[in-house]
């Protein structure tokens, strides 16, 4: 509990609160909903969730009880910027009237290795899906770092432009709450495993319906990236490559993304170029004794996910399974 209580001091700082804050406790891990700080002219509420439906069973479960009409997700181990809520403020008062504005992406700091930091600099999108690398998402630049044309664009009341991108990251999103009942919500067929995709796939949902996600790099946060509540982490393990090439099928597949053509071929491609990097992720790339045993299990696990994942985008007919 105690990244909860970090993160309730950042909200205490923040220069201006959000109408209300819901806190949804997974019993199954937690044990029971620590003490929550009471706020000034903010509304505080606990929900104790007993299910296994994971992330996205709780998101839903947030958005019905909310009150308002914007909801902003954001994870317990972050700490948020003291101007934060303010400039989200500042941002829906320019884009509300702009209906079709279903999304936005906010700013995501968090400590990246020199190497890493230099390949994500030369990317010439930091948010998009390869048809290699599944979901790509850099979420901790500035406006000036990447060059939008016109039809990337979104341009606010305000006349200010914020750059049109694919999808969230869960650290830190927030949706029109009307969006997201027309779309059902979450996606629960994805609490499966690390429920990789929960999240971005709500953007691809959306957008079949005609809702568009914005970047907004001035609502920041600070991600310190603790290890989920359950034990669950990110890590190309064979368990790990299962769920997500599962998820990532039923993504792409349900919402027909990028295209009701391209959606299978791109599904095809990412899970056996998935196989090698598991692979490479777990045996290394010298050629060892019990290396034909490490691709045979990689193999197995890949082509087991990407079964699993058609199999259920047949059972549900491809219908998202969120909000009745």
């Amino acid at each position: 509990m105690s990244s909860l209580m970090r993160c309730f001091e950042s909200i205490k700082q923040l220069e201006c609160l959000p109408d209300e804050i819901i806190v949804v406790f997974d019993m199954k891990h937690c044990g029971g909903p620590c003490f929550l700080p009471d706020l000034d002219h903010c509304r505080v509420k606990s929900i104790k969730y007993y299910g296994s439906g994971a992330q996205p069973h709780m998101r839903n479960i947030a958005i019905l009880a909310s009150e308002s009409d914007y909801l902003w997700f954001v994870d317990d181990d972050v700490y948020l910027a003291s101007d934060s809520c303010l400039q989200l403020r500042l941002l829906l008062e320019s884009v509300s009237a702009i209906k079709e504005i279903g999304g936005v992406a906010g700013r995501i700091i968090e400590e990246i290795a020199d190497n890493t930091l230099k390949n994500l600099k030369t990317l010439k999108r930091p948010v998009f899906l390869s048809i290699f690398r599944g979901v790509v998402g850099y979420y901790n630049w500035e406006y000036k770092d990447y060059a939008y044309n016109a039809k990337e664009l979104m341009i606010s009341q305000s006349g200010k432009a914020y750059p049109i991108v694919p999808f969230v990251q869960g650290t830190n999103m927030v949706f029109r709450r009307e969006a997201l009942l027309c779309i059902r919500g979450f996606d629960e067929d994805l609490a499966f495993g690390y429920s990789s995709y929960e999240d971005g796939e709500v953007c691809f949902a959306m957008g079949k319906k005609g809702y568009k996600t914005i970047y907004c790099g001035e609502i920041a946060l600070r991600h310190l990236k603790l290890p989920r509540i359950g034990g669950g982490n990110r890590s190309h393990d064979f368990n790990f490559a299962l769920s997500l090439i599962r998820n990532h099928a039923i993504c792409l597949l349900k919402n027909d993304y990028p295209s009701k053509l391209k959606a299978p071929f791109y599904v095809l491609i990412y899970s056996f170029v998935h196989i090698l990097r598991v692979f490479f992720y777990v045996n290394g790339k010298t050629i060892r004794k019990g290396s034909l045993a490490c691709m045979a299990k990689s193999f197995y696990y890949v082509l087991k996910g990407l079964c699993l994942g058609v199999v259920r985008v047949v059972e549900s007919r491809g219908v998202r399974g969120g909000l009745d």
